[in-house]
């Protein structure tokens, strides 16, 4: 065949120690992605408290603290049944179920956990509510000697009539008679679970007198046996270990061989770029946006994908454009611009929530997810954000507002849905003038041209 040479045979000689170096990247992908796929769909670790060795069982009436009311516990197989006479005589009567998960200042780490699966059925008069409180020992400011030194976690629900009911952990929230009443400093008051040492089950605080009979077949903590936030570093840290000793090792195989030859230093100068090429790609997948710390699509994508809380009922989606940006750019220059949505970025991060996630959608354009908020929790946190750039300082002296639009999540609607909802109420705002938020398709907020548009400082977002 004309015009083939074969490869010299020092290069092919070369070229064979970077076979195991492409063994060990699939292994690395094919591992990768296995990890990520078993984290999706399985990795599932199950607490079970109701009939757990480790957790002693004891039921309690409000007769300590000057009531009247009698509690009595029967089991019935794998259930348990509280019979509660729920008299009130005192504030707050109750009966309850207490799991003494540790008797020591060492308990159970909770934090590791999503959700919580209660299975109750519950018979008696009036609402059919239930507390739950998770009791965690901090050395800070609590004492063995003193129960009601445990930092005090509480979430109440009605029960439902199928009798199960699944509770993400993370709306649990310090107790704030238990802040008052212990005095805690302001930075002690955040809710954590990293040492339960005791799990409570009690009657509402609505709940009326008369006979109370509820039977607990279980409470289930569901979590992954490895969290995502530390499958994700560990992953990085593999790829980012193979992405820097590949050159290494390619570097030290290709002295050992060629020496001083020219021919190894052009090899090595092929092998190096295509490293660096490879390295880059591998940033470029990163999900962050580098200009202003927001989440990309990338990003927001795999949040969705690892989090499946962030998308429970209820939720909502806040679509931001800042307005003229445009001009901002032509009159001032893209630094100027660059600064602005550095600056922007930063105002909203300080305005959101720990669980809230900012996304760069593309430009000026940004997007906010907000878990467990409702569509008036929205609208008052962009009404918020709103106010506070009105109240920032700006580059080269700039006035910088923003348009919101608002859609809430309907139940089980797709999220794309939501955020074209959010999407078209931004268009209505920019068409009612500019720097308002608009709401959509909320029959509770007054309406105008069926949608919400607020000008002024509104209630603050908490």
């Amino acid at each position: 065949m004309t015009g083939y040479r074969p490869c010299p045979r020092s290069v092919n000689a070369i070229a064979r120690p970077l076979t195991p170096l492409h063994y060990l990247l699939g292994i690395l992908l094919v591992a990768t992605v296995g990890l990520l796929a078993w984290h999706r769909y399985g990795m599932e670790r199950v607490v079970e408290l109701v009939g757990w060795k480790r957790a002693r069982l004891e039921v309690l009436d409000d007769r300590f603290m000057g009531g009247t009311s009698k509690v009595s516990l029967e089991r019935r197989g794998d259930a348990l049944t509280m019979r509660c006479r729920l008299t009130h005589t005192i504030q707050w009567p109750s009966c309850k179920y207490m799991f003494y998960l540790s008797d020591t200042a060492r308990g159970l780490d909770l934090s590791g956990f999503d959700t919580v699966t209660f299975d109750i059925r519950y018979k008696g008069p009036g609402p059919h509510t239930v507390r739950s409180l998770l009791l965690n020992y901090e050395p800070a400011i609590s004492k063995l000697d003193d129960p009601m030194s445990q930092k005090i976690n509480e979430v109440e629900f009605e029960v439902p009539e199928s009798g199960r009911m699944r509770v993400p952990l993370n709306v649990y929230h310090t107790a704030t008679w238990w802040i008052g009443y212990m005095k805690i400093p302001l930075a002690e008051t955040d809710m954590r679970i990293d040492n339960v040492t005791r799990v409570e089950l009690l009657t509402g605080s609505t709940n009326a007198a008369g006979e109370h009979e509820i039977e607990l077949r279980s409470i289930r903590f569901h979590g992954k046996w490895i969290r995502s936030e530390h499958l994700y570093i560990g992953l990085m840290a593999a790829w980012i270990v193979c992405a820097v000793s590949w050159p290494l090792l390619s570097a030290v195989q290709l002295r050992r061989q060629l020496r001083h030859s020219s021919q190894r230093l052009a090899l090595l100068s092929e092998i190096n770029h295509a490293l660096q090429l490879e390295a880059r790609e591998l940033v470029e997948q990163a999900n962050t946006d580098a200009l202003t710390g927001a989440l990309n699509r990338q990003g927001l994508r795999g949040v969705l994908l690892s989090t499946s809380s962030l998308l429970a009922s209820p939720m909502a989606v806040l679509f931001v454009d800042i307005d003229h940006f445009k001009r901002i750019n032509d009159r001032h220059g893209h630094d100027i611009g660059d600064e602005v949505l550095r600056t922007f970025a930063n105002t909203v991060h300080g305005g959101i929530r720990s669980n809230d996630k900012l996304v760069r959608w593309g430009g000026e354009e940004f997007l906010i997810v907000c878990p467990a908020t409702t569509a008036d929790q929205a609208r008052q946190l962009a009404e918020k954000l709103r106010t506070a750039l009105h109240a920032q300082a700006w580059p080269a002296g700039l006035d910088v507002t923003a348009s919101f639009g608002v859609a809430a999540r309907e139940r089980e609607e797709d999220i794309g849905t939501v955020i074209k909802r959010a999407d078209s109420a931004l268009y209505d705002a920019k068409a009612a003038g500019r720097d308002c938020v608009v709401v959509a398709d909320v029959d509770a907020l007054p309406l105008l041209d069926n949608r919400w548009v607020a000008q002024s400082g509104g209630p603050a977002y908490d």
